[in-house]
């Protein structure tokens, strides 16, 4: 996988998860507890099993997501897209994950029905990383959609 990742890896993933560097108190303990973990560094234990990950993505799934939702969701996408600082914009893959994460996230908090909030927490997470502005802009990627969902 290049590193960077190119246009089409970034597609790939849902989402975008940004980690920062440890501090060395934290670091040293990571380093302490896979030095005597026995098990070459594999400290974890699994958190869910596959029959539960298949019950996650299927209660995600039964999420209804209704039409305004869904339109929010193409118009912020186009709206993102169209917008003059953008070089490269959120792809239709990447309003199906925005969709998708949004439902999970319905889901996730035990309803039913996706809402537009929902899509609003999961906009960066989900677009950031998709989208790239010109070098002189003003801001970030995150900003940017943070203004355009509040406007829509």
């Amino acid at each position: 996988m290049p590193f960077p990742p190119d246009d089409d890896t970034v597609e790939r993933f849902l989402f975008c998860v940004e980690l920062a560097p440890t501090d060395p108190d934290t670091e040293l303990r990571i380093v302490d507890e896979s030095r005597s973990g026995g098990s070459h560094g594999r400290l974890h234990t699994p958190v869910i099993d596959l029959e539960g990950l298949r019950s996650m993505r299927a209660a995600a799934t039964a999420v209804d997501v209704p039409t305004e939702v869904r339109r929010f969701v193409v118009d912020t996408t186009a709206a993102i897209r169209a917008a003059e600082n953008v070089v490269i914009g959120p792809s239709t893959i990447a309003a199906l994950a925005v969709v998708q994460a949004a439902a999970a996230l319905a889901a996730a908090n035990g309803r039913n029905s996706a809402s537009i909030d929902d899509v609003r927490s999961v906009l960066i997470p989900v677009l950031g990383h998709r989208t790239l502005l010109r070098e002189a802009v003003d801001g970030s990627s995150r900003d940017l959609i943070e203004r355009i969902s509040r406007r829509s």
